[in-house]
């Protein structure tokens, strides 16, 4: 249970924040801290045993794109993952494997009318390097766009033909040689084993 607090005023206008607040447990260790920017964004760090496990960043004035942005933190201290809501209704998750970023998902805003953008959802897997390692995208129509990267580079392009408006199932084109390979499968059988399981099955 909180029991004390203390709190810095930015009288003089020195630095980015208008006040700082800290509160205690009643063991005297950090339990919440509450930064006010001056563009209006409050920051809230949540602690146990003086270690942080939660950020919340929130846009009450409404003066950048986002609205709100949590962050969670695993025992090291580390980012686990980041949720960010923006203005427009989208959304990005960010992922993170002992603070490295491993996995990004972007949701498109469910009103109606197709959402901000001509895609549903994308998702963007890393290496433990940092390179990209798989770029994913289903569009409002339901089909679906895979680029398959090594080393930071494209090497496979798979589209799948989800809502039947190509006379193919999956067409794959890949960058290896002097040319780009553009192959069409009409019948799941024909899919090779290793683009299987990048075929949806529902």
């Amino acid at each position: 249970m909180t029991t004390t607090s203390a709190t810095v005023i930015d009288d003089n206008n020195q630095y980015s924040w208008d006040s700082i607040e800290t509160y205690y447990d009643t063991s005297g260790q950090i339990a919440d801290r509450v930064t006010v920017y001056d563009n209006g964004v409050e920051k809230t760090d949540s602690y146990s045993d003086d270690v942080r496990t939660q950020t919340v960043k929130e846009d009450v004035l409404d003066n950048v794109s986002w609205d709100n942005i949590v962050f969670n933190y695993d025992d090291n201290g580390n980012v686990a993952n980041a949720t960010t809501l923006y203005d427009n209704g989208t959304s990005r998750q960010a992922l993170y494997e002992d603070g490295a970023l491993s996995l990004v998902v972007r949701l498109d805003a469910d009103d109606g009318t197709d959402g901000v953008f001509n895609w549903a959802a994308k998702m963007d897997a890393y290496a433990p390097d940092g390179s990209l390692l798989i770029s994913a995208t289903e569009l409002d129509g339901g089909d679906e766009i895979y680029l398959l990267y090594q080393d930071g580079e494209q090497q496979t392009r798979i589209e799948n033909d989800v809502d039947g408006s190509d006379p193919w199932l999956m067409e794959v084109t890949e960058y290896g040689g002097a040319e780009p390979v553009i192959t069409q499968y009409d019948d799941y059988d024909d899919i090779p084993d290793a683009y299987l399981e990048f075929f949806p099955m529902c």
